[in-house]
C-alpha cells in the first residue's frame, strides 16, 4: 500500500515535529556560552601569570642575592659573610593549612628531627633556629582578610660564619615549600653591617649602576633609593616610578663608624639590625 511521505504513518520517512527554540532562548544560550568562555580565558591567564611569577621568583631571588652579596663584600668592613642577612617572603595563599604545613616542613633538620620552637601571639607566630637553613626561621600570620591568608616567612642567617652557597641553598629550600602552598609571593632581602668607608653609599651607586629615585637625610641617617638595571626585582613606588635597591647609612656614635643597611627591592622592617623585625 502506498503511504505518502508526509503521512504520519510513513515511519521510514517520518520526521520529528517539535517546537523551534525561541529567539530569547537562543540569545540566552549564546550569552551563557560567552560567559563560560570568558571565565575559562581569565582562569587560564591567571594561572599563566601565577606560573610566570613563580618562574621569575625562582630566577630573580638567587640572581639578586648573588649581586647583593658581591656588592656587600666590597663595601662592608668584614665582608658579606660576617654581616647580618635577612630573607623575607610575604605570602598570599588561599590554603587554610598553609601555616601548619610550612611549620611542619620547615622547622625540621635533615635527619627529620623537629627543632625547638618558640610560639607566641596566640599561636600565630613561630620562631626557632634551624641548622640546615643556617639561621633563625620565623613564620607569622600578620592578618587575615576575605578568606585569603597572608603569611610572613623570614630567615635571619647566622652572622659571622655564613656563605653565599649556604644562603642560596636555604632560600631554595624555603622557596620550594612556599610554592606548594602559594602561587604568589613577594620576596625581599637585606644585609646589615658596618661600612669600610664613609663613601660606601656612593660606591654602591657605582657598583649597581643605579639611578637615584629618592634621597633624604634625617637624624643622622642617609637613605637613598635607586633603580638598578643590574637587578631583576622591582618595586612600584607610584604610578611613574619604581625602584629595586635601597641603601641606608647611619652614623654609629659609639663605634664611630658608618652603619650600613642594603635592601632589595626595598629595606623591610627596621633600618638597623634584623633583631627588631618584623
Amino acid at each position: 500500500m502506498y503511504i505518502p511521505e508526509n503521512s504520519h504513518f510513513n515511519l521510514g520517512g517520518a520526521t520529528k515535529i517539535g517546537r523551534k527554540p525561541s529567539p530569547k532562548k537562543k540569545i540566552y544560550s549564546l550569552v551563557i556560552g560567552f560567559v563560560v568562555l570568558v571565565v575559562m580565558l581569565i582562569t587560564a591567564l591567571l594561572l599563566s601569570k601565577a606560573e610566570s611569577e613563580a618562574k621569575l621568583a625562582n630566577i630573580s631571588v638567587p640572581y639578586d642575592l648573588e649581586q647583593l652579596w658581591g656588592w656587600s663584600d666590597e663595601v662592608l668592613e668584614a665582608g658579606a659573610g660576617s654581616a647580618e642577612w635577612t630573607l623575607r617572603w610575604d605570602v598570599t595563599t588561599t590554603s587554610k593549612s598553609a601555616f601548619k604545613e610550612l611549620t611542619a616542613n620547615l622547622f625540621k633538620e635533615e635527619n627529620g628531627d623537629m627543632t625547638n620552637k618558640v610560639i607566641t601571639n596566640g599561636g600565630k607566630s613561630i620562631r626557632g633556629e634551624v641548622s640546615r637553613l643556617g639561621g633563625i626561621l620565623s613564620i607569622h600570620i600578620p592578618e587575615e582578610a576575605g578568606g585569603v591568608d597572608h603569611l610572613l616567612v623570614m630567615l635571619e642567617a647566622s652572622s659571622g660564619d655564613g656563605s653565599l652557597q649556604k644562603l642560596l641553598a636555604s632560600a631554595a629550600i624555603i622557596g620550594e615549600e612556599l610554592a606548594l602552598v602559594s602561587s604568589y609571593t613577594d620576596t625581599s632581602m637585606k644585609v646589615h653591617g658596618f661600612a669600610k668607608s664613609k663613601d660606601a653609599v656612593k660606591q654602591l651607586e657605582r657598583l649597581s649602576l643605579g639611578k637615584v629615585v629618592e634621597d633624604y637625610e634625617d637624624g643622622g641617617t642617609w637613605s637613598v633609593t635607586l633603580n638598578s638595571s643590574k637587578l631583576l626585582s622591582s618595586q612600584s613606588l607610584d604610578n611613574k616610578r619604581s625602584a629595586n635597591l635601597q641603601i641606608s647609612a647611619h652614623d654609629h656614635t659609639e663605634r664611630k663608624m658608618t652603619e650600613l643597611t642594603i635592601g632589595i627591592p626595598l629595606i623591610t622592617g627596621d633600618f638597623s639590625s634584623t633583631k627588631n623585625e618584623p
